[in-house]
């Protein structure tokens, strides 16, 4: 038997709600281990369903505050070798090739308004500089909306 490779997990899950871990050796009696922060481990939770081949498990996200929280997948041969975040913010496409200050940008991604996974505090994402922009460093405002985030670009220190 071989430890758990994880390829995805669920997106925007609430607390008590289903997650969904997806890839390899599902097998014996898998389990999924909530960590903070820092490192430690929140709580265990061994899985509500698996599939006979192994290729996923589903567990329930326990009821910790809602948010991004790293898992470690398990089975009885032992830990998998990467763990994977859940609801992580994931950024997907923006609105503009370049920017200036002043410029109004939408974000379009996932997990970038707290409401998906029943959260309170809206997400705080800091958009790296592509190189093809004019260099220096920049900061970004973002403005949950009710549908889209909005950013606004300001002055480059």
């Amino acid at each position: 038997m071989a430890t758990p490779i994880v390829f995805r997990v669920s997106e925007g899950v609430r607390p008590n709600a289903t997650v969904s871990v997806y890839g390899e050796y599902f097998t014996g009696t898998p389990r999924v281990r909530f960590l903070r922060k820092d490192g430690s481990v929140a709580t265990d939770q061994p899985a509500l369903q698996t599939d006979p081949a192994g290729h996923f498990c589903r567990v329930v996200f326990p009821a910790l505050n809602p948010g991004a929280y790293t898992l470690c997948v398990g089975n009885d041969a032992g830990l998998a070798a990467r763990n994977t975040i859940v609801n992580r913010t994931e950024p997907r496409s923006i609105s503009e090739e370049g920017d200036y200050p002043g410029l109004r940008l939408k974000l379009i991604g996932r997990n970038l308004d707290a409401a998906e996974y029943n959260g309170a505090q809206n997400t705080q994402q800091r958009p790296p500089t592509p190189r093809r922009w004019v260099s220096g460093s920049s900061s970004v405002c973002i403005a949950t909306s009710w549908r889209w985030p909005v950013f606004s670009q300001t002055a480059r220190t």
